[in-house]
């Protein structure tokens, strides 16, 4: 059986060394929302930063693809 994913790619406006940015594997927009939101959460928490880092997401949509779920390694003892 072969699934959707999508690619997404985003920022929260912060700058550090360079823009401050993620990249999403989702099945959809809202998806992806929740994923990078807590995962800016995580870090924005961890150095005091505003809620605004992790709620302020500019979302792009980078490429859609089938997968189809597949073992992809052994490990026999």
């Amino acid at each position: 059986m072969m699934n959707i994913m999508n690619l997404y790619y985003v920022t929260n406006g912060y700058i550090g060394c360079g823009e401050v940015g993620i990249s999403v594997l989702a099945k959809c927009r809202h998806e992806c929302r929740k994923i990078a939101e807590e995962a800016f959460k995580v870090q924005g928490l961890d150095s005091n930063h505003k809620e605004s880092y992790w709620t302020n997401l500019k979302i792009e949509f980078i490429e859609e693809f089938e997968y189809k779920a597949q073992v992809v390694g052994w490990n026999a003892t």
